[in-house]
Order: C-alpha cells, then structure tokens, then sequence
C-alpha cells in the first residue's frame, strides 16, 4: 500500500497498526542478534525486486542493511524509497540513522527533523536526535573517571 500523501502516514501503518511491519523489523533484529543478516538481506531484496514501487519493501531491506552495518547500501535502499514517496517518516528515520553510522551528524540531524516535520507523533528520530547531539558533546569534554552518560555507564570495579 502506497504513502498517503495527506497524512503522510507510513504506508498505511500507524505507530503498532502493522503488524507485518513490525514482524519485518523484529526478523531483522532477531537475524543481527544471531550475527546472521544474510537470509534477511536475501528474503526483502527478493520481495522488493517483486514490488519495486512499494515503499514498505524498501524499509523492510534497509532495515536489514542496517542490521548487517552496511550503512552505504541502507540509505541507497531508503534513497530510492524517498524518491518514491518524500513524505514517509520511516525513510527519513532510516536514512538519518545510516548517515548517523557514517559519520555524518548534520546529515542524519537534518533528515531527523524531516521525520518529526512529516509526522511530529513519531518521537523516535527526536530520541535519536538527542542521543547522537549527546554523544558529539560528550565527546569533546573529558568525562571524570567513574562517571556515567546517558549512553553508557564506565564500571568501576568493586573491591
């Protein structure tokens, strides 16, 4: 099902109205955890050679790129999904995060807010947003020793 270009909802899914989608996702995570990415880049690179038009194929492959670290062909994947349908929050989520893995803050930043700006309901790219501007800051202050940040506590041994 094509993005609705009024709402700008993601291909008919409502935050945990698609269940398919969530599936997707959850085979994606489950394939990463297991080291084993491979049969899930195989399975959705089949279904979107089957359905090059569908916006929700190209999420489904660029979730499994992200999960297998290839951040190059994730936002080639979501690129071509926005050329697609520019209004889906999902894509814009997707190629913030790859951009994000890449190095590039004020990329992944800037295609964050094109997420909230298409649907402001969405709050993962604003938690994503804050996670990345929290770790560029922590990184050019030295943190005492023992200390903790909001993306990770140093352990300090127990005697």
């Amino acid at each position: 099902m094509p993005v609705d270009g009024k709402s700008g909802t993601r291909d008919g899914d409502v935050q945990g109205q698609d269940p398919v989608g969530q599936l997707a996702r959850d085979h994606c995570r489950a394939q990463a955890a297991l080291r084993e990415t491979e049969p899930a880049i195989a399975l959705y690179s089949e279904r979107l050679a089957r359905s090059p038009t569908e916006v929700r194929e190209h999420r489904f492959l660029a979730n499994a790129y992200l999960a297998a670290r290839d951040y190059q062909e994730a936002a080639r994947v979501v690129d071509a999904g926005l050329a697609l349908a520019p209004t889906t929050p999902c894509c814009w989520d997707l190629r913030g995060d790859a951009r994000a893995a890449t190095g590039d803050p004020d990329g992944a930043l800037a295609d964050w807010r094109r997420a909230v700006e298409v649907d402001a309901e969405n709050l993962s790219p604003v938690y994503s947003s804050a996670l990345l501007l929290e770790r560029l800051d922590g990184s050019r202050r030295p943190r005492p020793p023992g200390s903790r940040s909001s993306l990770g506590a140093t352990r300090t041994k127990r005697r």
